[in-house]
């Protein structure tokens, strides 16, 4: 088993997902932005989508690629983390046929899930994203 497809199996019941997106998931070499922090997010996200629902399909894809581009703390483009994650997510569901409602839900998560960015979530699945994401930094 390759080790992508062995993260992927963390993201149970999309394994599929995790392995499409796991090679655009985590960028630069930020220990607190790794592939166990993505883990810990969707074990949060799975367990509020438990209670709240939402689409878990949009959600696990938010929570795969929320950290896909890494941005050094001390940058001035840090409070723009999150839009330009949400972007490379945006064109990287659109290459791979995702259909543009999910990309556009997807991106949503990913933009209003940082503090820094100050942007409210205004989806469910923007919710949970967020708050998994909050969780793990606790």
């Amino acid at each position: 088993m390759s080790h992508t497809a062995s993260l992927a199996a963390a993201f149970a019941p999309h394994q599929a997902i995790a392995e499409q997106l796991l090679p655009h998931a985590v960028s630069g070499n930020d220990g607190s932005h790794d592939a166990a922090h993505l883990i810990r997010v969707w074990k949060n996200a799975l367990r509020i989508h438990g209670s709240e629902g939402g689409d878990l399909r949009i959600i696990s894809a938010a929570v795969l690629l929320h950290d896909c581009v890494s941005v050094e703390k001390n940058s001035p483009d840090r409070a723009h983390a999150s839009r330009l994650a949400a972007e490379k997510a945006f064109e990287l569901l659109d290459e791979l046929g995702w259909r543009t409602a999910e990309i556009t839900a997807v991106a949503h998560a990913i933009v209003t899930h940082s503090f820094s960015a100050n942007i409210p979530p205004e989806s469910l699945e923007a919710k949970i994203l967020q708050d998994a994401d909050r969780l793990d930094a606790i």
